[in-house]
């Protein structure tokens, strides 16, 4: 088969199915970009003091951050479960996001955030802080089912413009 024959093939094939083709094109085209912009990683990943943007992707994609402070938007995409952990006493500056049918985000006790903590599933989504945890920013949950710093709701839970809010939990 001549290069010629091939690109007439995979022409007829997008005219064919023109839905599916532009999903398959739209999806390499971000992954593309994104792998060239930035981190890319697939399945879970320990990441120690990352100081860029991180993607994960996957289908049960966990990313744990490790050390003592960390910058950059890192972003756990996930088919059933995208969940992120920051370990305790870590500064993070940066949003946190996880996607997937269930989306975490798992901060340490007495670590900080300096962005978004935004959690977006279909069926459940979660935010949880441990004791002493600082927080600058918004802090998003959005599925059937959402938990955040003030318990289990059902849609979207959102706190918007925290400013040094700090997480005590009696214990």
């Amino acid at each position: 088969m001549t290069i010629g024959q091939s690109l007439e093939r995979i022409a007829n094939w997008v005219k064919e199915k023109p839905i599916k083709s532009m999903s398959v094109l739209g999806l390499a085209g971000l992954i593309a970009v994104t792998s060239l912009k930035d981190n890319v990683h697939f399945g879970s990943v320990d990441l120690y003091n990352p100081q860029e943007n991180n993607y994960t992707w996957g289908i049960f994609p966990t990313t744990h951050i490790h050390g003592d402070s960390s910058k950059g938007n890192i972003y756990t995409v996930g088919i059933i479960t995208g969940i992120n952990k920051l370990e305790n006493g870590i500064k993070h500056k940066g949003d946190v996001s996880g996607y997937g049918l269930i989306a975490a985000q798992i901060f340490g006790d007495s670590s900080a955030i300096e962005g978004d903590a935004s959690a977006y599933g279909l069926i459940a989504a979660e935010n949880w802080f441990e004791n002493g945890c600082k927080i600058t920013g918004d802090i998003n949950s959005k599925a059937i089912l959402t938990f955040n710093i003030d318990g289990p709701f059902l849609g979207n839970n959102s706190h918007l413009g925290l400013e040094n809010y700090v997480v005590s939990k009696k214990r």
